[in-house]
């Protein structure tokens, strides 16, 4: 900033009003500068002057909108220092605070006392909140909300930081809560609602479970909630007394509470077991009479028993389920009704045999039927081919069964066009699991508890039974077994089966001379646009014979060998061949073209379940082809779950898991075996989708299921029988995996 000076011999200082000589720039009385820079022109002005000569500019206007923003500042320091922001109150008075220029002084003034009394306002202030914050910590750790809040509101905000914002906000939605709970518990009491005062008061016993008050309250809504429930549970309102028994303040349930929630949870699920049963069994019979002494004098109860005997006392329409159907739905998600299948009607048998091993003896007689050359799957796993002409011709068989849990074994003859049954031997057997697998034994270690398991019990058999002319076939685990289901081309055998033992070598990474195998085609025909459905099962050869050398040492020398799976394939082929029809594969060459139109886009399809005591196996089989798979969950998991559920022995459990009538609290012991079954019906499930879409040719018609694991009470129910719901919510679905992927 350049001065010219005016031709004015002297300049006045504005602020003193002292004479200085025209190029001075500061007063010579007082110091003041005598010049500023036009705010438009930057041109320098007298300090006192009221328009700029060089641009005109009104410099009165300029000063007073100056003036303004100043007073602005100051202000808005002061409302920002009422708030308690000290900070931001004092950062904006201290630059007015320096202001050095006269016109500007009595805002200086203002500011600087300003300062002064936000200063000691702001040691009070935080002095105060320290305190306050302190009292409000020792009132949070005692949990005394609305002390909190009493202490923190007041506090300008300012002054908290984050630890104590989250405790004031905390505190007053924990107060806000508090409050709104009690005006609803007064309005509740008024009206008599003991229901909602104790959902109410037990909410209030959460949120302040020192307050004597609501203690006392609390004992008096438990007293009320506890009459309530007593007088509906004699009036038969179960549910309505569950309900008021829920309510009771979780602090305040007493012995007579708990048996009374006990006796009506058992009440409510027996009525609803038994009510939606598909088939009449012992246990039903067992479990009615246990409802019968819980709530002797109930009416419905009166009329469950009515209806139960009325259908008792009607006959079964089907003859190989001899179970009476009860009043529960039967429909099953596989397809058709569910049955259990507890006498087949293709073999003459005393009936004796049947009753007393219920379903339980299908894999046997599978392999009864392969020994004697009936069955649809030829191949076997014994791994010698030479004799199989030689058993073809054989006249009578034992199949032997040797599960995780029972050994058990049949006698057939061939009668003429029949088979008869002539003879059964079942036994249970100990330690459990002893044929499966482990990742904790070796093959040793598994051989050697086999053998001390049968040893007694094979000694037995061979006593009882003069084997010595007998062809004997045996069992092989599932879990020993690979299985794959391919589509070939519509090929003769001659040229399929190598494509076969190609698609074996390709999906199981051994050489195929250290495998044993069973190969599958459905019947050939030369125009069949599906082509021939191709099912394989191997297993590692050393295993098997390892088996066949272990039983021949124990007294049992095999013939044959088959899968349990190929076994059951086996039964149903023959047990249903009157569903099935003749085949192609059955008829002439001259009739085949004739018999060929059978064949639609869909084959009829029947499903058979066999609950074993250690797998679970599904079975889909129809005229062309079949399909299965194994599970790795049986009949022990639930007996395991049972026992310790109820701090039984594992013989008890297995007895309790059939009649559950002796359970001391049924509707919560048998819960884990509930859970069990829902996780195996999900599985199942996706393994019905799986076989869809291997084989979009099945039809499914028919369900039937075999394995002594179908007698557990609720098992069918719960597995097989479809719900208008089918979408399942179970922890740990995946909990059963395939066995042989």
């Amino acid at each position: 900033m350049t001065i010219k000076h005016a031709s004015s011999p002297a300049v006045v200082c504005a602020p003193c009003q002292a004479t200085n000589s025209p190029e001075a720039k500061f007063c010579k009385g007082c110091g003041h500068a005598l010049y500023e820079a036009c705010a438009k022109c930057n041109e320098p002005v007298l300090l006192d002057q009221k328009f700029c000569n060089a641009c005109g500019a009104d410099l009165n206007a300029i000063i007073a909108a100056k003036t303004q923003q100043q007073e602005e500042k100051l202000a808005s320091a002061v409302e920002a220092a009422k708030r308690s922001d000290f900070t931001y109150a004092m950062e904006a008075l201290e630059p007015i605070a320096s202001l050095e220029d006269f016109r500007f002084r009595g805002l200086a003034e203002v500011a600087k006392k300003a300062l002064g009394q936000i200063s000691t306002l702001q040691r009070q202030s935080i002095a105060n909140a320290d305190q306050m914050k302190a009292l409000a910590s020792e009132a949070f750790q005692n949990d005394n909300r609305e002390d909190v809040v009493k202490y923190l509101k007041n506090v300008p905000e300012p002054l908290l930081d984050d630890e104590f914002r989250v405790m004031l906000a905390e505190s007053k939605n924990f107060v806000q809560e508090l409050q709104i709970l009690k005006t609803e518990l007064t309005q509740s009491s008024q009206k008599g609602d003991w229901l909602s005062c104790g959902g109410l008061i037990d909410q209030l016993l959460n949120l302040c479970p020192q307050n004597q008050k609501y203690g006392k309250t609390a004992e008096t809504v438990a007293s009320k909630l506890l009459s309530k429930a007593k007088k509906y549970y004699g009036a038969q309102r179960y549910a309505d007394a569950a309900k008021h028994l829920e309510a009771i303040p979780k602090q305040h349930i007493n012995d007579e509470a708990r048996k009374l929630t006990d006796t009506i949870n058992d009440v409510r699920w027996l009525f609803e077991t038994i009510e939606a049963e598909p088939y009449m069994t012992p246990a039903m019979g067992q479990m009615a009479a246990k409802l019968a002494q819980l709530v002797p004098d109930d009416a419905r109860l009166k009329k469950l028993l009515t209806r139960l005997k009325e259908k008792k006392q009607q006959p079964s329409n089907e003859a190989r389920c001899q179970l009476s159907r009860s009043l529960g739905d039967s429909t099953a998600w596989t397809g058709g009704e569910v049955k259990v299948l507890s006498r087949p009607t293709q073999f003459e048998a005393e009936d004796q045999i049947f009753k007393s091993n219920e379903g339980v003896l299908s894999v046997a007689i599978g392999l009864c039927i392969q020994g004697l050359g009936k069955g649809r799957i030829s191949d076997e796993l014994s791994g010698n081919k030479k004799g199989f002409f030689g058993r073809r011709k054989a006249r009578s068989c034992w199949g032997i069964d040797i599960g995780s849990s029972s050994f058990k074994a049949v006698r057939m003859e061939v009668v003429g066009e029949s088979l008869r049954i002539t003879d059964s031997f079942v036994r249970n057997i100990s330690p459990s699991r002893i044929l499966q697998p482990s990742r904790d034994r070796t093959e040793e270690d598994e051989n050697s508890a086999l053998r001390g398991a049968l040893e007694s019990t094979i000694k037995d058999f061979t006593e009882t039974y003069d084997l010595t002319k007998e062809t004997l076939w045996g069992n092989l685990p599932s879990s020993e077994m690979t299985t794959r289901f391919v589509r070939l081309p519509p090929l003769p055998d001659k040229k399929a089966l190598p494509l076969m033992d190609a698609e074996i070598t390709n999906r199981i990474p051994l050489p195929l001379d250290d495998l044993v195998a069973t190969r599958t085609l459905s019947p050939f025909d030369k125009d069949e646009i599906h082509g021939r459905a191709a099912i394989f099962s191997a297993a590692r050869k050393k295993r098997a014979m390892r088996r066949m050398e272990l039983l021949e040492g124990l007294g049992l020398k095999l013939d044959g060998l088959q899968a349990d799976a190929n076994a059951i394939v086996n039964f149903a082929y023959y047990e249903f061949a009157d569903f099935f029809g003749p085949t192609v594969g059955d008829n002439t060459e001259a009739e085949t073209d004739a018999s060929a139109v059978s064949f639609e886009d869909e084959t009829p399809t029947i499903c058979l379940v066999d609950a074993g005591a250690n797998t679970t196996t599904i079975i889909f089989v129809s005229s062309e082809t079949h399909w299965f798979w194994s599970l790795d969950h049986g009949g022990e998991r639930l007996t395991t779950s049972l026992a310790r559920s109820t701090k039984s022995t594992t013989a008890q459990a297995e007895a309790l898991k059939r009649s559950p009538a002796k359970l001391t609290s049924p509707e919560s012991q048998f819960a884990p075996l509930e859970e069990r079954m829902e996780q195996l019906r999900v599985r199942l499930k996706q393994l019905k989708k799986d076989a869809k879409s291997q084989n979009s040719r099945f039809k499914f018609v028919q369900t039937w299921c075999v394995g002594g694991n179908c007698q557990t009470y609720q098992w069918i129910r719960r597995v097989l029988v479809s719900r208008s719901d089918e979408t399942m919510q179970t922890k740990n679905s995946n909990e059963a995996e395939p066995i042989g992927t």
